[in-house]
This record gives C-alpha cells, structure tokens and sequence, in this order.
C-alpha cells in the first residue's frame, strides 16, 4: 500500500458536503483515521451557509490529507463529486457523503481485497444507523451484495440493488470520462458503468466499511438522503432521473453484454429504481397529501411507458409500489390525483398486460371497488379495476379469506 512514483495517495476519499457542520468533522475524522491507507481527503464544500466553511478549515489546518475545495454557489452533490475528480490524484478513488462515517479499518480492507484479487472495483456492505440503532437496508439483503467473492453484473445482477458510490472502491481505470449528473440519482449511472467496465473484476468482502445515516426523527438533523423525500417537487425530479439513470445503464449493458443478458439486466434494474428509489417518493408524497401528487404520478406514467418492451414486466415492482400505495390510500387524495391514477395504471398495462394478476394487487382491486363502477368516460379504466377486483375476490376466496374491504371504502 505505497504511494505512487510521483508521491501521489494511493487512494482519493471524495466527501460531499452541503450544511454539514453537524456532521462534518466525524465524516472526515472517519477518514483520517484510516491510518494504514496513504490517502488525501478531498472535501467539497457545496456552497453552504453554515459553519461548514469554518469546520473545513480548521481540519485542513490539522491535516495536510484534508484538500478544501469550495464552490461558491449549491450546485447539488453531483457537481461536488464532479469538483473532487478534477483535483483528485489516486489510483482509487472512493466516496463519502458529509453525513456518513467510515468504519475502521474498512478502506484497508477493501484495499487489501483488490490487491490479492487483481480487482478494479471492491463493494463493502453498508450499514444504516439512526445514533441509537444499526440495521441492514432490507434491498441489500440479497447473496450479490452480502456474500464475498469475485464477481460481475453480468452473473450477479442483484448487484444493481446497491449502486450508490458509498461503501466501495474503484479503480481510475473505470472511470475514465464518467461525471456525475443532477441532484437526485446523479450518482447510479456513474456507478453501474464504473462498475460494467470492472468486467469480472469486482470483489464483495463481508466486513461494513460505511455507515449511512438515517436520523431518527427523535434527534432528526438534515441529511442528504432525508432531503431526497421531503418534497414531490425533488419526487419529480427524481423521476426524471430516474428515466435518464435507466437510459445509461441500458446503454451500458448494449455495449458489454449480449441481449439477452441486456434484457435480464434491465428487468432488475428498473425494478430496483422503482422499489428503491421512485415507490418511497410516491409513499411519501401520498403520506403528507402533497398538492404536486398528480404531477409525480404523471412523470411516473411517462418512466412507465418508456421501460423496455418486458422490463416493466419481469417483476412486480410497479403495482407493488407505485400503485398499491395510492389505491389503499384512495379515499384521502385528491381528484386531480384519482385522475393522474389513471394514466398510471394505463401505462402499467401497457408495459405489463398481466398486472391483475400480481399477488400484491389483490389489496389493490380490493381498495378500488369503489373506483370501478363510477368512471365515467374512461371504460378501459373501469375493465381493468373491475378486473384487478375480479382477480382478487377469486384469490381471496381460493385461500379461504373473507372479501376484502379497506377503512373508508364501500362496496
């Protein structure tokens, strides 16, 4: 674990930092102390009006390893991440959010797995913490992600579920040319074409490297995750991020894989962009009744029709958690809402003509009985629910249940 002829770090660690003075200096501190790593620490300062400043300077006195970079205007994380690759001089390079730690020893570790592995890309496990508790993010439990070994996206697809830049390594090499892009999701098209190019070069190890902070609403501070849900506004966005993040690594799977293994990858991808990155936006638009609801569930329908002809349909994912959430609250959105339902639930069939059937729409057909006898003008509308009802009371009644009838809703 040398520097390089010139001097250089082995290793840049990139933290991305917007009002963080709550939390910056563990973030940092967390690198510092990976002593048995020759790394520089290269903190961008995203235009913050706190103390954020003051705290970046005073562990840049402290640390020569600390690089200050500081922009004058938000630009958002993407643009700071951006900012931190055009100074950073290691042959790795790895990422920390300014809300994030660090665990010890985590970035040897990882190191040390691509140096005996002769690896391009090392993908630690990473942990959420609320300061009281720790836990594994549920999409994260999948063998890809949480059993070591070598591999690739070709042959552990699931790796998809866990494409964020937190908790790995990549080698210079897999990220030549690449930039982040946009406020929400800029980060996954990066990670799944750094990670395409690493071939079968990539190694998981079993050991936590990262712990990602998610404030229990006890002791709640800012965070860059919170802030991604706080608004269907940034919900809009998101989905037109996600649109262009599928767009990427569709084209990222062309150039590398045969289409079949295309086809497979884009299945797994779009539904984890929608169970993990688009389902909790809807669910939280729905939870504070926001008034740009109907607009989010129009961007929704839109991503929907522009999935892959059987993308949309590998799994259950878009009547699990994109509409299943509005029907079981259906009584408590608005009109304008309802009616964006519709075209949502058009765009569903159209890119999965067996929605019905889905075992998670039997809550659906159920919780819109009442929906589907009063539509006017929209007779295809009313087929489709009568039939998600139909389904539904048959499945019911084959495992002996009694009919379902959601609060609020009448037959």
């Amino acid at each position: 674990m040398t520097t390089g002829p010139d001097g250089a770090p082995r290793l840049s660690v990139i933290v991305a930092a917007y009002n963080a003075a709550a939390t910056l200096e563990a973030a940092v501190l967390s690198v510092l102390d990976q002593v048995e790593v020759p790394l520089e620490c290269i903190v961008v300062d995203d235009g913050s009006t706190d103390d954020t400043p003051a705290i970046l300077a005073a562990l840049a006195a402290r640390d020569p390893r600390v690089v200050p970079v500081r922009l004058a205007a938000n630009g958002g994380v993407s643009a700071a991440r951006n900012a931190a690759l055009d100074v950073a001089r290691g042959t790795w390079l790895a990422f920390l959010d300014g809300d994030d730690r660090l665990r010890p020893g985590g970035l040897a570790r990882m190191l040390r797995e691509a140096d005996e592995g002769d690896l391009l890309a090392v993908v630690g496990q990473r942990i959420s913490t609320d300061g009281d508790r720790t836990w594994y993010p549920a999409l994260y439990e999948k063998d890809d992600i949480r059993r070591a070994g070598r591999k690739s996206i070709a042959a552990n697809p699931d790796l998809l579920y866990y494409v964020g830049p937190a908790g790995k390594l990549f080698h210079r090499s897999c990220a030549e040319g690449l930039r982040f892009e946009g406020r929400m999701l800029g980060d996954q098209p990066w990670v799944v074409r750094a990670l395409v190019r690493a071939g079968d070069r990539i190694g998981v190890v079993e050991e936590v490297v990262y712990e990602w902070w998610r404030p229990n609403p006890t002791h709640y501070v800012a965070t860059i995750t919170s802030a991604r849900t706080e608004s269907a506004a940034l919900g809009i966005e998101a989905v037109g991020m996600a649109g262009k993040a599928f767009e990427v690594a569709s084209a990222a799977f062309a150039e590398a894989y045969d289409p079949a293994t295309r086809a497979r990858l884009e299945g797994v991808y779009a539904a984890r962009l929608v169970r993990s990155d688009l389902g909790p936006q809807v669910r939280g638009a729905v939870r504070r009744n926001d008034p740009l609801l109907p607009g989010m569930l129009d961007a929704l329908a839109g991503f929907v029709d522009r999935l892959p002809p059987g993308a949309a349909a590998s799994s259950d994912a878009v009547s699990a958690e994109l509409l299943e959430p509005i029907a079981r609250h259906w009584s408590a959105i608005s009109a304008d809402a309802r009616g964006a339902f519709w075209g949502l639930l058009g765009a569903a069939r159209r890119a999965d003509p067996d929605v019905p059937g889905h075992a998670r729409l039997a809550a659906v057909g159920a919780a819109l009985r009442v929906a589907a006898v009063p539509v006017v003008g929209r007779p295809l509308a009313g087929v489709v629910l009568r039939t998600l009802c139909a389904a539904a009371e048959a499945r019911r009644r084959v495992r002996g249940q009694p009919a379902a009838r959601p609060a609020g809703m009448h037959p």
